[in-house]
């Protein structure tokens, strides 16, 4: 099975035999996207379905105008011109827009300095040039957009999408892409164009669908990892969580210390007071490098510093490991996943986590639960937001092609 067909069953439950179907050809067509052309022998190996599946499908697809036969071949392909996958992604300090093919593979990128990340109309301002360039890029290269999404380091909610609690920029509750729209006001005539509305998503969310592509193999799987904030996705069965709110996974305002402080989302003790990036960096005295150079170079010193033996950061990060260790203890129990991937700075310090989550862990049957689940380094690193957004907008697209074939 090819790392992209993983990806694209992030949909809802499956229940009839039309459901199983359409499941079945997003395999084929999220492999022929990736890989290109490919035999009927080759879709069944890459898609884990048999031989007779695939032949039985593929007439079913061509009948549809979805995929062809090439000609002179045996091989199938997509039909008809893909169009660009357009992904925005706020950092602590830059937007980055990038222009990538329906296979993944980036074309273009813009990246363009903000500065205060608190400073919301000038984020905003900046969010919308380089969108703006990725947008004519695709125009200069003859393109058509076939799906945009904004990355952001805070919790996304409700239909239409807001950024909700975010405590990573300070924004709290706000409608990032009524933003964009007065600031582009051509956006209206884009969305119309495409397959669905232009997109928010969560960094940790695009994050875990990367390392859910690292691990095809890996259906339950919890991460958590450092991206502006605390963020974190739950996958179970292969799909996302979304929750019966969109909140599902928001690990960040997890209460763990009921006793602590009061957070920016006004619960008192969530994780992110005791151990996000912030809290972290300025206890280890690394708020003012945060504050000039960005939270990603910030943490890069103080993993530095903390590998370094130095006496400050090595406190600062023995307390929030302690608690990340006892997160981390509650949802294993909870949710049961096959394994827990750490990404950013976490992963760098994975041993210290794996201590304090062993330090409290039941015996079941006579056994220590000590190694279940395995707690995993992010293998996709800064990248990995950009790779599962990029996945998760290819099954947009490739679910809206399928829509009226299957049921």
């Amino acid at each position: 099975m090819s790392s992209g067909d993983s990806i694209s069953d992030v949909s809802a439950p499956i229940a009839t035999l039309d459901d199983v179907r359409r499941a079945e050809a997003r395999r084929l067509l999220t492999h022929l996207a990736i890989a290109g052309p490919a035999t009927r022998t080759g879709l069944a190996e890459a898609s884990g379905l048999s031989r007779q599946r695939v032949s039985a499908l593929v007439p079913i697809l061509e009948a549809t105008g979805l995929v062809e036969t090439v000609s002179g071949s045996r091989d199938v392909s997509l039909v008809g011109r893909h169009g660009r996958l357009v992904t925005i992604v706020l950092g602590s300090m830059t937007a980055v827009a990038t222009v990538a093919g329906l296979d993944g593979d980036e074309h273009s990128r813009f990246v363009e300095p903000y500065g205060d990340p608190g400073d919301y109309d000038h984020v905003l301002d900046v969010v919308a040039t380089v969108l703006r360039r990725a947008l004519g890029q695709v125009d200069r290269e003859d393109g058509t957009i076939a799906d945009v999404v904004l990355v952001v380091p805070a919790t996304v909610a409700g239909e239409p999408q807001l950024v909700v609690s975010d405590t990573a920029f300070g924004w709290g509750t706000v409608d990032v892409l009524a933003g964009l729209r007065e600031r582009l006001d051509f956006l209206g005539s884009l969305v119309a164009m495409l397959p669905g509305e232009i997109r928010l998503e969560t960094a940790g969310r695009a994050a875990g669908l990367a390392e859910r592509e690292n691990l095809p193999q890996v259906e339950d799987l919890l991460y958590i990892g450092d991206h502006g904030g605390i963020s974190s996705a739950i996958i179970a069965r292969g799909r996302l969580v979304d929750g019966g709110h969109g909140l599902a996974g928001d690990l960040a305002h997890l209460p763990i210390d009921y006793d602590g402080i009061r957070c920016g989302c006004g619960q008192r003790g969530c994780l992110t007071t005791v151990a996000g990036p912030d809290a972290i960096l300025e206890r280890a005295g690394l708020a003012d490098v945060a504050l000039e150079f960005g939270r990603e170079a910030a943490l890069d010193e103080f993993v530095a510093l903390v590998h370094a033996g130095d006496d400050r950061a090595k406190w600062a990060w023995l307390d929030a490991s302690m608690w990340i260790g006892r997160a981390l203890q509650l949802l294993a129990m909870t949710l049961d996943p096959s394994a827990i991937v750490l990404g950013g700075a976490w992963g760098r310090l994975r041993e210290d986590i794996v201590r304090g989550f062993n330090a409290n862990r039941p015996v079941l049957a006579g056994a220590s639960l000590e190694d279940i689940p395995p707690i995993l380094v992010a293998e996709s690193g800064p990248e990995g937001v950009f790779v599962g957004a990029r996945a998760d907008a290819r099954g947009r697209v490739l679910e809206e092609r399928l829509t009226g074939v299957f049921g």
